[in-house]
């Protein structure tokens, strides 16, 4: 399978189920079950209720697909502040709890690559959420991206 060609092909699809946005961005999927009413069919019901897992399901893929083909806005090292937090160095860019990023990790293959995750707090220092919460962070490459 071509890569880029799998990419290209996501991508339809993620802007195909834009058609599904309600006016806050989210795919609207109860909408399927609020148009129900006390004419609906057997069929009818069990079509929207299927039609409402698949496009969750959905929802989930398009996210993934966004994210992995998202601009990077942001790539450095982790340095802590005197603050307490974190940034990548060279930049304005601090993380707090919850903040989003990718970090640069062997996987289990043994492989050098980004993982998705997140930073959170421990109550003692800020960790990467996937990473583990009593690692130290610091000199850490991350990369953070452009979120829609």
């Amino acid at each position: 399978m071509d890569l880029d060609r799998a990419y290209e092909v996501l991508k339809e699809v993620s802007q195909k189920l834009d058609y599904f946005k309600d006016r806050q961005g989210f795919i609207d999927t109860e909408a399927l079950i609020y148009e129900l009413d006390d004419n609906s069919s057997a069929e009818e019901i069990y079509m929207a209720n299927e039609a409402y897992l698949a496009l969750e399901k959905l929802e989930e893929a398009k996210n993934i697909i966004d994210n992995a083909t998202a601009p990077v806005l942001y790539e450095g090292i982790l340095v802590k502040q005197t603050n307490g937090r974190y940034m990548i160095q060279g930049t304005s860019y601090e993380f707090s709890s919850g903040s989003p990023l990718e970090y640069w990790v062997k996987n289990d293959a043994e492989v050098e690559t980004w993982m998705d995750s997140r930073i959170e707090h421990n109550g003692y220092d800020y960790y990467i959420y996937d990473y583990g919460r009593e690692k130290d962070i610091e000199g850490m490459k991350v990369r953070v991206k452009q979120r829609r």
